[in-house]
């Protein structure tokens, strides 16, 4: 089930605007017209539903090749509601949970199997299991002689079908091993981190000795600037990436937040970028390239478990690697199956003879 929902969630940047955009279509004046600013879709959240709370709309999502609307979240009507407007004409949507879109129900699964927290860490634990079950299967495999790993490596033409089938368990099981086993190590770890108290992170940071990045603070003195005018400054000072959310914090003394990621694959790809909401100096740029090392190291377990690193190729391979426990998983309940069924005759021919026996004494 893992597999192969990890092999549906390797899709997920291509997947999910496809479904947001079929669910809710952009609504646009002409094929060229401009996205809405931050401020108008906040403008357009607060008419379209008076009663939300400032602290609601103080986290957005915002328009990106991944998700194509502004994103509100609130507790109304269900817990993790999700409002989204449409970036052009200010349309506020009905409101979805990540669950109700097909995608994000495969996402929600394939991450807690729809148990929440004690889905993540029986996940985890499951997954756990089949790292073992991998070793056990390549300390089986492991060949002897040069000869026998030849004959693991491909399929014998014209050989019978329970020679068939055990040679593709064979190929099936090496050619993606390493990926399998990386992908069900990452999902360990990054189970492990989500369900304890301190985390993998956190236990990586302070075993180097790195300080806990501390809060900004800033001195509240006059109006602040429109949220558009901060976005602007943000931008400018990460213009090599795309933003992908901000967070306007409720309290004077915080600063104007924007979270970047780069438009093309690659590792450690995200960024952030922190104002003074007052005076419009940029406080700080955080790029996970240079955090600390808890932070990098979660954030290549994230970019090794989910395979989007790498583009197209990338996710085709892990793809194929997702469907491979599949494949195992039935080659081995059929050889299993036969070998249950060679004992059995076994078992009854045996025990003719020993009635025939009995018999012929008798």
């Amino acid at each position: 089930m893992m597999g192969v929902t990890g092999s549906v969630i390797a899709w997920l940047p291509d997947l999910i605007p496809m479904e947001m955009t079929w669910r809710f279509p952009h609504e646009k004046s002409s094929p060229d017209a401009p996205q809405i600013s931050v401020s108008q879709a906040i403008s357009a959240m607060q008419r379209a539903h008076p009663d939300t709370k400032p602290d609601e709309l103080a986290m957005l999502l915002t328009p990106s090749e991944r998700f194509p609307f502004y994103f509100f979240f609130r507790e109304k009507p269900l817990e993790g509601s999700m409002y989204l407007v449409d970036p052009y004409s200010g349309k506020v949507n009905s409101p979805m949970r990540v669950e109700d879109f097909y995608i994000g129900w495969v996402a929600h699964f394939h991450a807690n199997l729809l148990w929440d927290a004690k889905g993540l860490i029986a996940n985890g634990v499951g997954s756990f299991f089949a790292l073992l079950l991998l070793v056990s299967g390549l300390w089986l495999w492991w060949p002897s002689t040069w000869n026998q790993l030849k004959l693991r490596l491909t399929l014998k033409k014209g050989a019978p079908l329970k020679r068939r089938i055990l040679d593709l368990h064979n190929v099936m099981g090496i050619y993606l091993y390493g990926i399998v086993f990386l992908v069900t190590l990452t999902g360990v770890v990054l189970a492990l981190n989500s369900s304890t108290s301190e985390g993998v992170k956190k236990a990586i940071d302070r075993r180097a000795g790195a300080s806990e990045e501390k809060s900004l603070i800033v001195k509240p003195r006059g109006a602040r600037l429109p949220d558009d005018k901060l976005v602007q400054l943000a931008k400018s000072a990460n213009a090599k990436y795309e933003l992908q959310s901000v967070r306007r914090h409720m309290k004077a003394d915080a600063p104007f937040v924007a979270n970047f990621g780069r438009e093309h694959a690659g590792f450690l790809a995200g960024s952030q970028v922190e104002i003074d909401p007052y005076s419009g100096r940029v406080l700080r740029v955080q790029r996970d390239a240079t955090a600390s090392p808890g932070h990098k190291f979660m954030t290549l377990m994230h970019d090794l478990h989910f395979g989007t690193f790498g583009g197209t190729l990338s996710k085709l391979i892990y793809t194929l690697a997702g469907l491979m426990p599949s494949g195992l998983f039935i080659t081995g309940l059929w050889m299993w199956w036969n070998k249950k069924k060679r004992k059995s005759a076994t078992r009854v021919h045996s025990q003719n003879v020993e009635k025939l026996e009995e018999a012929v004494v008798a």
